[in-house]
């Protein structure tokens, strides 16, 4: 049976304008979806989206959707156990989670750094990371004291780096309604929230470079660089998770 192509109305999915492509073969009917990049309609424009939904069939997954994939579950459990949007933050307890994430990044940020600017991103959001922590400690009179290196994962390449910035990344934008709901019950003189709340670089732009890169990378780029990078953000959200609950966070 010959393959028949259809074109349906273009969706909005995470906020982005999604074009949905079909196909009604007897074979497997597969449907793909991704951002459209033409909106004329015209039967050229037809060809260029039915030629990349089968090259993206054939690809198999990004490494962006691999990672989503395997950390699920952890991100919605530590989500639920932070509370992030709630009532349950004081000064004492938001001290503590930043004691306790320092206990990651401090041992974490600058290799992770290095290995995101040799795949061609700035690393400025996780070198900074360390000394945004430590200035709102001093901010709030709190003291990081000996970071110990209990729960830290190894960056042992570039591919690693990714996973761990995937995690750190994701967390700031969690991060930003933390932030918010401090300074609604702190008031807005409440300013230790630069690790939050960065201002020496966007924290949605550096997230949308990094996705922007592990969408383009899919299975034939490697299955080992899968693994790595897969590997090391289930250990570091497994890291938050172990760290956050000494402290007494979660």
């Amino acid at each position: 049976m010959k393959e028949q192509w259809h074109f349906e109305q273009p969706q909005l999915i995470d906020g982005h304008r999604i074009q949905v492509i079909g196909t009604h073969s007897s074979a497997r009917g597969n449907r793909v979806a991704r951002p459209a990049c033409v909106s004329s309609g015209t039967p050229s424009a037809h060809r260029q989206e039915v030629e990349y939904s089968r090259n993206r069939i054939a690809a198999g997954p990004t490494l962006l959707d691999s990672l989503r994939a395997a950390t699920r579950e952890q991100h919605r459990n530590l989500d639920s156990r932070m509370a992030i949007g709630g009532g349950g933050w004081t000064v004492d307890r938001y001290v503590r989670f930043l004691q306790a994430t320092l206990s990651i990044v401090d041992h974490t940020a600058v290799k992770v750094a290095v290995g995101v600017e040799g795949m061609g991103l700035d690393g400025l959001p996780e070198r900074s990371a360390p000394e945004r922590l430590r200035n709102d400690l001093r901010v709030l009179s709190a003291t990081a004291g000996v970071v110990p290196r209990e729960f830290a994962p190894d960056i042992g390449d570039p591919n690693a780096a990714l996973g761990a910035a995937y995690v750190l990344r994701g967390s700031l934008l969690g991060g930003a309604v933390i932030a918010k709901t401090l300074g609604e019950q702190f008031g807005s003189g409440f300013t230790a929230t630069s690790y939050l709340r960065p201002t020496n670089f966007s924290v949605p732009l550096a997230w949308k470079a990094l996705t922007r890169l592990l969408s383009a990378r899919d299975m034939n780029s490697g299955e080992d660089d899968h693994t790595s990078c897969v590997e090391t953000a289930r250990a570091m959200f497994l890291a938050l998770e172990s760290a956050l609950r000494s402290q007494r966070v979660i």
